[in-house]
Order: structure tokens, then sequence, then C-alpha cells
């Protein structure tokens, strides 16, 4: 069975407990003014052992870790126009 897993969800609360939109709120009604979008590539080794079926005998207590140890986070920020063009 595999398990789901939420993105940006570092505490495996069920939440996004961070902000990732920024500049508005629907209290205020303004638009949002930019995003950051976090991505997570993780290397050919890294997708090797999430394939596995069981993580017995890798040195790998959970998925997260495989991700730590073999994965790169860009974090980029995505500018939102205050009108269309």
């Amino acid at each position: 069975m595999q398990k789901t897993t939420i993105l940006n969800d570092p505490d495996e609360n069920g939440t996004i407990d961070n902000n990732y939109i920024f500049g508005g709120t629907d209290d205020t009604g303004n638009d949002a003014i930019y995003a950051e979008v976090v991505l997570t590539i993780v290397s050919d080794e890294g997708l090797e052992l999430l394939e596995l079926p069981s993580l017995a005998g890798t040195g790998y207590a959970s998925i997260n870790d495989i991700v730590r140890e073999h994965g790169d986070v860009f974090t980029r920020r995505v500018n939102f126009l205050a009108r269309p063009l």
C-alpha cells in the first residue's frame, strides 16, 4: 500500500502550516502579490530506493529520509502582475 504525502507538510501533521502565497487574503479583498514555489528533485539513486517495495535493509527509516539525503530543494518566487497585460 502506498502512503499519501501532503506536499509542503514537513512535520507530517496533515496541514500546511507555512505561508506560500503572500500579499492578500479573502478578508481584505486584496489580490495575492507573489507565491513561493518549492520543488524537490530526487537523484536517480534516490528514485531507485523509493521504488523498492520495502525500506528494510536500506538504512533508511522513512521515505522522508531518502528524499532528504538524495534530494535538492529549489525555491522560487513567482510574482503576480497587478493587472493583466
